[in-house]
This record gives C-alpha cells, structure tokens and sequence, in this order.
C-alpha cells in the first residue's frame, strides 16, 4: 500500500529514523496546532510537514509549516490574538471550479501541443536528412551518367572517323598493310566497347530515373514536414497567449475565489480517492512485481520541495520557475536520472506501478492522451507545478483525469 501518513511512516509526530537511502529526518508537528479532521486537510498539512522535514532544518519546520495554515497567532505576555481566515462562499467555490477546469485544459493543451511541435520539428530533422541523403545520391549517380555519356561520345566520334577513313580509302595514308589492320581490328574492338557502354549507359540513366524521384518524394515529405510543424507553431503561440490571457486574469481574482481555487487543487475528488483505494478505477496497469524504488528517490523529492512556491511556466525547467514536467525532469536529474522531456514520454519511460505499490518518488500521470505529471510524496498527496498562476506545490492525486503511477528505474 502507498505511504499514507507522511513519506516513510504513518505519524508525522515522531522522528522516524532512516528513510531508504540512509538520510535521517525529523518530522514534527507545529506546537500541536490542531489539524481539521476532514481527510484533504490533514492529508495536506502532514504531506507538507514530511516534504519540509527533508529539506529544512530541524528548528526551521516548525515555521515553515507554521505559514502554511490557515489561523496565525500572535502572542504576547499579556494576551493571545486569532485571526481565522473565512472559508470561501459556495459562489466563490463555483467560480474556482470553473476556473481550475480551465486552467488545466489550458496546462494540458500546453502540453501536447508542445510533445506535437517538438515531433514535428523532429520530423522536418529526420526529412531533411532523408531529403540530403536522396539528392546526394541523385547527384553522384546523374554524375557517373555523364561521365559515361561523355565516354560513349568520345568512342562514338573515333569510330565514325575509322569508319570514314576505310570507306574512302583513308586507311592507306598509313605505312603499311599491317598498320591500317591494327587500325581495323581498333575499330572492331571499339564496337565491342560501345556496346558495352551503351549498356552501362542505359542501366546508369534509369538509376538516376529511380533517384530522381525518391529525390522528389523526399522533398515532398521535408515539405509536408515543415508545414506541420508551422501549423504545430502556430497552434502552440495561439495557446500561449490564451495562457496568458489567463495569466490576467488571475491577478484579478478576489481573495475568496483565489483560496477556493487553492482548495480545490489540494483537496482532490473524493469519489475519486474511493474508487481507487476500493480498486474500481481503471488506470494505467502496473506490473506485478514492481521494481524496488531507486534510492536516488529521496534525493528527487527533496528537490522538488525545494522548489515549493516558485511560480509556474510552461517551457521552463527551473531553477526559478516550472512546468510539471520541467519540475519532474529536473528532480531526477538532480538525483543522477535523466528523464525525457515531456509527460507523455516520461509515462512511456517509467515502469507502471498500481495505486497500492506506489512510494515517494513515484510520478503520478494525468489525462489521456497523458499531458501532466507530479511527484508522489505520500499520503496520497504529490508535489506538481499544476498551471499558469499557481506554484509548484503539494496537491491531491485525486483528480478526475488521473491516468496512472510510474516508478522511475534508470539510474
């Protein structure tokens, strides 16, 4: 079953040793603040305590998760203030769901149409070499045609000329009888080899027939390349400003629906989670016996909470903003692993694992055809730079559009 009180135990209260790779944390609860008790809360608040317990100092995690809740308090000798956020409103949480609906067709738009550019650019790459190999051929074979042609001429002439000479008595301009024999038996031999050129002459030019037009196919295909890859341009510049667009209008929203959109993000779908745990969500099959994760794992999450409140952007790979695949990239290479570029690859370069296999640096897929991807930290929660707007954050695995599990193995 997958960690579900934290990353590698199931109190966040007590210091728990050694993870796998050797790294002793200490996980600690913020003074006993009171946790709500609904599953997305709690879920929330020990999977960012774990995820700062790896990358902050002791002292520093009380802090650090400290402003993350949602009640601060300020004390002095005399007395204690509570400040208590006001929940959003049921129109301002309708407003957020619609936004959020948005903000990941959006993200995941970005994304394939990104993984459909960078094929088509990879597409024109592998045309334009199959269109330099076919005119390369094309040039030495239209070469050796005239090479031979030239050749065939060359003999053409001296044979017409011995042929002029014999029949107007020409051959007797030479010494003697046996001198204008020599010349003959040239001739017959010239014959023989015109022939043989002639030959070479007409299997050479329909060689060159051949690669003339896979020469032109070639060119054909570079040229339908490039016009897919224009139009896979075009499309993606189209969902960047659209992104932008977004971008404006979240730096308009009022403060309810700003943390009714983080709420949603975090809390997941809890017919989603029961589907799952139950096992009646149909996902990406994980194999059987699942390899062991990587001990380079606790070195991948560790970066990716580091990263924890930088802003996300599509395209970028850090180190001061993200997208969810640059963020997943560049947490395993930080750990010594390369992964592909974007989602849909990185899916098809891990090894899947089920919902009740999964471990802390597992990546979690999204959507079909696959377009988004966090980090698994445990306690069903994952670490993702989910969209134009937001940070790289800890957020619910339980979405809609959850495609699958994949385990990292190359080191």
């Amino acid at each position: 079953m997958p960690e579900m009180g934290g990353l590698w135990g199931r109190n966040p209260r007590f210091h728990w040793g050694s993870p796998p790779g050797g790294t002793s944390f200490t996980l600690v609860m913020h003074h006993g603040t009171a946790m709500s008790q609904s599953r997305s809360s709690r879920r929330r608040a020990v999977s960012l305590v774990a995820v700062l317990g790896l990358v902050l100092p002791l002292g520093v995690v009380s802090q650090s998760v400290a402003a993350t809740t949602t009640t601060t308090s300020t004390t002095s000798p005399a007395s204690t203030t509570t400040t208590t956020t006001a929940p959003p409103t049921p129109s301002e949480m309708a407003r957020a769901q619609s936004l959020l609906d948005v903000f990941r067709r959006t993200a995941t738009t970005l994304d394939q149409l990104e993984t459909t550019y960078l094929d088509a650019r990879a597409k024109v790459a592998v045309a334009k070499w199959n269109r330099n190999i076919a005119a390369g051929q094309l040039a030495a074979t239209t070469a050796t045609y005239e090479r031979l042609r030239a050749r065939a001429v060359a003999l053409a002439v001296r044979r017409y000329e011995i042929s002029s000479a014999a029949a107007g008595g020409g051959l007797s301009q030479f010494s003697s009888p046996a001198a204008a024999g020599q010349v003959q038996d040239a001739g017959v031999y010239d014959a023989v080899a015109a022939t043989k050129l002639d030959h070479r002459v007409r299997a050479v030019e329909q060689l060159r027939t051949i690669r003339a037009g896979m020469a032109a196919m070639a060119q054909n295909d570079l040229h339908q390349a490039a016009t897919a890859r224009t139009t896979a341009r075009t499309s993606l510049r189209s969902a960047r400003r659209a992104d932008a667009h977004l971008l404006a209008i979240l730096a308009t929203l009022d403060p309810g629906t700003r943390r009714a959109l983080e709420k949603l993000q975090s809390a997941g779908d809890d017919a989603v989670a029961h589907l799952l745990t139950s096992g009646s969500l149909v996902l990406r099959t994980g194999v059987g016996n699942p390899p062991a994760v990587l001990p380079q794992a606790t070195a991948a999450v560790a970066f990716a909470a580091a990263q924890l409140g930088k802003p996300y952007r599509w395209g970028a790979t850090g180190p001061d903003s993200f997208d969810c695949s640059g963020l997943a990239l560049e947490a395993w290479k930080a750990a010594g692993v390369t992964l592909p570029r974007v989602a849909i690859d990185q899916a098809a370069a891990t090894v899947p694992v089920s919902f009740q296999d999964l471990q802390p640096g597992d990546l979690v897929f999204f959507e079909s055809p696959i377009g988004h991807v966090g980090i698994y930290v445990g306690d069903g929660s994952m670490i993702d730079a989910p969209y134009t707007g937001a940070s790289v954050q800890i957020d619910s695995i339980f979405w809609k559009d959850l495609a699958g599990f994949g385990r990292v193995t190359q080191p």
